[in-house]
């Protein structure tokens, strides 16, 4: 495990901080040991404040700091965060209740993962995770098509991420793997809601789609505002944290590590379950990846280190540094086929790239709503829309 002393010396006191306060809320240190640091160390609590915001992390934090020495301002302000995003959470829970209701008498098979089913899945108070969205996995079998979607969740005062026209449905279904919808309320929006076919996107992340039908078997039951609603299995939701958290995100939040602690510590998942589709869908370096910054970092889940080590130098950084830029969609690929196992993965995944390329995107149909027997002029189409965009950008950034 990385010392809080070496983590302070190279990142600052106020990263350290939090990383201790995540190590007090997984059990892995003590709370004497983090009054006693933040006694040593002069630290700034409004900076402190701030790195607690980026990792959205502020319930916990609160509640791991409630008895800790700290200025009366920081802590009302954390205080009236956590009391926010508990409305917020008891909010989103009867929204997903009323989503799912809605869905099943329609025929839909939905399985909420991640947001307030995970909170309640693997939290012991489900309060004290920090999220924003309500993510729906559905059963493509059940919804084959979009615009039925559409017309079952608008009525709940939802819009739709487009309004569909001629060629989109396709595109969108093979291209994509989410469909959103958002409520306002007060011109504000309250409610924002992702419809996915698939845990990843089928183009970007995966050689090979892993299929809702398959992250569905064996679900769990989940007791849910005393209702009882179908969940991902532990190891099925371990599996798409993984995706999510490590392939696409690429672990750059030490919320995305809690997550697997909070899995591995409540739900204790069977790894060789895991390992096996890891394996065949060739991510098992981001599995190495999640384990190895868990085990360095807050001390959890050494049992899962294979021999096989990797350097998480730049991972740590990207946490710790402070200096998380907003990473460029090539630089995400590159990531990505980093992360992927094998040479023959890699291969795959890029066959799959330069195919993309040729086809045309949600932005091309809506720039150009060109008949579908004449969608191979989109390539042509995309190119030009590329490069007026950036065109428009340096025009902006000039004026």
């Amino acid at each position: 495990m990385l010392s809080v002393n070496v983590i302070s010396e190279k990142y600052g006191v106020e990263q350290a901080a939090v990383v201790l306060i995540c190590r007090v809320f997984v059990g892995t240190a003590s709370s004497e040991q983090l009054n006693a640091f933040l006694k040593e160390y002069s630290v700034d609590w409004w900076g402190l404040y701030r790195v607690i915001v980026k990792n959205r992390i502020r319930p916990l934090a609160y509640h791991v700091l409630q008895s800790a020495d700290m200025p009366g301002d920081v802590k009302q302000r954390l205080k009236h965060d956590r009391l926010s995003l508990a409305i917020n959470c008891a909010e989103q829970q009867q929204e997903l209740l009323k989503l799912l209701d809605v869905l099943k008498q329609h025929g839909i098979d939905a399985i909420p993962y991640k947001g307030p089913a995970f909170a309640s899945a693997f939290y012991k108070d489900q309060t004290l995770r920090e999220f924003v969205d309500i993510d729906l996995l559905i059963d493509p079998s059940t919804a084959p098509d979009l615009q039925k979607i559409i017309d079952i969740i608008t009525p709940l005062g939802y819009h739709p991420m487009y309004n569909l026209v001629p060629g989109m449905k396709r595109v969108i279904l093979e291209n994509t793997c989410e469909f959103y919808f958002d409520k306002y309320v007060n011109g504000q929006r309250k409610f924002h809601v992702e419809i996915q076919w698939l845990a990843h996107h089928p183009v970007f992340e995966l050689h090979k789609k892993l299929s809702n039908q398959q992250l569905f078997q064996h679900p769990a039951v989940l007791n849910f505002r005393n209702t009882d609603i179908k969940a991902l299995n532990t190891e099925f939701h371990f599996v798409t944290m993984l995706l999510h958290h490590g392939l696409r995100e690429n672990w750059n939040s030490l919320k995305y590590l809690l997550d697997l602690a909070m899995i591995l510590q409540n739900g204790r998942p069977d790894m060789k379950v895991v390992t096996a589709i890891t394996g065949e869908y060739k991510f098992n370096k981001v599995l190495l990846s999640g384990s190895q910054l868990l085990n360095e970092l807050l001390d959890v889940g050494g049992g899962l280190l294979p021999a096989a080590q990797i350097d998480t130098t730049p991972y740590i950084d990207v946490l710790l540094s402070g200096k998380k830029k907003q990473r460029t969609p090539w630089q995400k690929q590159v990531s990505v086929l980093k992360n992927t196992d094998d040479i023959i993965g890699r291969v795959k995944l890029t066959f799959k790239l330069i195919k993309y390329a040729f086809q045309p995107s949600v932005e091309d149909i809506q720039y150009y709503r060109l008949p579908e027997r004449l969608h191979f002029l989109y390539f042509f189409v995309k190119l030009t829309r590329i490069f007026i965009a950036k065109t428009d950008k340096k025009k902006m950034a000039v004026s």
